[in-house]
């Protein structure tokens, strides 16, 4: 899994390498703090498939107050 960080105009800031064994759902939670502490950032649209945006995610993007956009890949 690949994570890519973009500023407002799309220019990229950063790429994450993910192992191949890490749960989606698990590795979106993971990011918030390293996206706070690294980053400083307040305002993030987190963009991924249905699969990597599951409950888990969605509650800790939603306690940071940020949004998300999940695809549905058919």
């Amino acid at each position: 899994m690949i994570g890519l960080l973009t500023a407002a105009d799309g220019e990229p800031l950063a790429v994450r390498v993910f192992e191949g064994n890490t749960s989606d759902p698990a590795s979106v939670a993971e990011q918030i703090r390293p996206l706070k502490e690294q980053f400083e950032v307040d305002d993030v649209v987190l963009v991924g498939d249905r699969g990597m945006i599951k409950t888990k995610g969605k509650q800790a993007l939603a306690g940071e107050g940020w949004r998300y956009i999940a695809t549905s890949v058919r």
